[in-house]
């Protein structure tokens, strides 16, 4: 890794100040977005109307596809126009000119009316979830207005939801999901949190750092928990599930921490963690500190020799 200029720990002020800046960019970037859905009106309704045209008109095709194929079926013609002969050995219908490969040819299973009904049962007019990206993405707004405020720009306009329309799940609760998953990550992390205060004398969350590394500018990170006594120090990041898990991320975090500790010539023992708090999906409950496992331990230094069982990170040092 690069050479660490320098860590702190930013005060109170500096947050909210930081807090303040990112929350009138925010309300600045959506006056923005407003604007623009406002000046590019005609365009964003056209596109509403062409994606829906070119949905409805690829089911189309895909009928009419099924419908040549049910016409070939019922006449037992292949598709090169040679009449079919049924292979009684493999239980198909298939074309006796099959080796000339100059020509296309198909074959049909021994219960192709089962096929075709099945296929036309599940023939439907198809609105991918992320439809509403596609039109800001296909228009040249990337990065300019979000996929929800298009969606409520399109609902203010008398427009259904594309989606809810051809009965699939409204888009927007779609969208909503990641901000139920994220209160519900909070609600964990807090869970955790007050876990960990039973046991420790210092618990801190959600700890905003700021740091350099060389040729690089400044960046900020936030720490969801840093737990410690006299002995130890124990540098926590906190998962919903194993696909989140960041080996570098933990890596940067310890050595910011450690950088800090050094500083003030803390000895302690730094130990980095994972903590999981959902086990769902995963095979082996072995490699991770999954937090139902052991939220009932009620001995701290048992629970420290857990933890530091669970020291996932080998360590990427900062170069001196």
């Amino acid at each position: 890794m690069k050479q660490l200029e320098y860590v702190r720990i930013m005060s109170d002020e500096e947050v909210m100040k930081n807090n303040l800046y990112h929350r009138n960019l925010q309300e600045s970037k959506e006056r923005a977005s407003k604007n623009l859905l406002e000046n590019n009106k005609d365009l964003l309704v056209n596109a509403y109307h062409e994606y829906e045209s070119n949905a409805i008109r690829y089911k189309e095709d895909q009928l009419q596809i099924l419908n040549d194929e049910v016409k070939l079926w019922n006449d037992k013609i292949c598709i090169c126009g040679k009449p079919m002969r049924f292979v009684s050995s493999h239980g198909f219908w298939g074309c006796p000119d099959y080796k000339n490969d100059k020509k296309e040819h198909i074959t049909f299973r021994f219960n192709h009316d089962d096929y075709l009904h099945n296929q036309k049962e599940r023939l439907e007019v198809e609105v991918c979830k992320d439809w509403a990206t596609s039109i800001i993405r296909n228009n040249g707004l990337r990065e300019k207005i979000k996929a929800k405020q298009l969606l409520l720009f399109y609902k203010n306009e008398g427009l259904e939801d594309l989606r809810e329309k051809y009965g699939n799940d409204n888009t927007i609760k779609s969208i909503s999901s990641y901000v139920y998953a994220k209160e519900k990550s909070d609600k964990e992390e807090q869970e955790i949190k007050e876990f960990f205060e039973k046991h420790f004398n210092t618990v801190v969350s959600q700890m905003n750092v700021k740091y350099k590394l060389k040729g690089e500018k400044e960046k900020l990170c936030k720490i969801d928990l840093l737990i410690s006594d006299e002995q130890d120090v124990f540098l926590i990041e906190v998962k919903r599930n194993t696909m989140s898990v960041d080996d570098e991320q933990l890596s940067l975090y310890y050595n910011l921490i450690k950088r800090i500790m050094d500083d003030v010539n803390d000895t302690r023992t730094l130990t980095p963690l994972f903590i999981v708090s959902n086990e769902d999906g995963y095979d082996d409950p072995n490699d991770y500190f999954f937090f139902e496992n052991f939220d009932d331990v009620t001995d701290t230094l048992e629970l420290k020799r857990i933890m530091k069982m669970f020291n996932h990170l080998e360590v990427k040092q900062l170069d001196d």
